[in-house]
């Protein structure tokens, strides 16, 4: 059975959907792309990942911590107490190999941090690790 999400929460767009691999996939609206290839390329179905980008939220909504950040695939989260930020690890798209497929809206993307949590919460239930207390 194929499972498929789609939410609208303000500002932040995004569906989920499984591929032919059925893989988890992550689909998010203009200017917010990043976030998708994050999500879908980084995270997955990673119990350990999810469950430490959201404790990395409480941190920072509970004022424990002023920022915390991770880096993957070439690509920079970084999470403040206000947002969560995507921007490539390069300085230009030069210096990425040649067979790399990556525009800037691949690769840079901000939402709020209340925002950032409710699209990991889908994400974490559309792929079935619901045992996160938020």
């Amino acid at each position: 059975m194929r499972r498929h999400f789609s939410t609208a929460v303000p500002k932040l767009d995004y569906d989920f959907s499984f591929d032919h691999h059925d893989r988890p996939v992550a689909e998010f609206s203009m200017g917010h792309e990043a976030f998708g290839l994050w999500f879908s390329e980084e995270l997955g179905a990673n119990a350990l990942k999810i469950t430490a980008l959201l404790d990395a939220v409480n941190r920072l909504e509970n004022r424990t911590a002023f920022d915390a950040t991770f880096n993957s695939m070439g690509l920079q989260l970084t999470l403040t107490q206000e947002d969560a930020q995507i921007c490539p690890m390069f300085d230009s798209f030069e210096e990425l190999p040649e067979d790399t497929e990556l525009s800037e809206d691949d690769t840079n993307a901000e939402c709020g941090l209340a925002d950032f949590k409710a699209a990991l919460l889908d994400w974490q239930a559309f792929v079935g690790l619901n045992d996160y207390a938020a």
